[in-house]
């Protein structure tokens, strides 16, 4: 049989999930989050806030914004900075801000 985490690689898309994993290491437990990817993962928003809880997801002002199969726009770098990328197309950006907003 399949350990719980293999079975979780083969339920996401492509390298969807060790993504996931790669931004729970880099992310505070405490923080709030959001994701923006390809509208065709869009059941992907629900599972990255089960994966990654105990942080908050917010859909405005998160401290930190997850892009999955998605470049960083000028939009997106007036208010954030890329701190970690995963892979080309995968990284994890912080608030210019850097206060979690509650």
């Amino acid at each position: 049989g399949k350990t719980l985490e293999q079975k979780r690689e083969m339920q996401n898309v492509k390298d969807y999930y060790k993504f996931i994993k790669f931004a729970e290491a880099k992310i505070p437990p405490e923080a709030s989050f959001t994701l923006i990817t390809r509208p065709e993962y869009r059941f992907s928003v629900e599972r990255a806030s089960y994966y990654l809880y105990p942080r908050r997801w917010l859909d405005k002002q998160a401290t930190y914004l997850l892009l999955f199969d998605k470049m960083p726009n000028q939009a997106v770098l007036k208010n954030y900075k890329v701190i970690e990328q995963y892979r080309k197309g995968a990284y994890i950006l912080k608030s210019k801000n850097n206060d979690d907003v509650f």
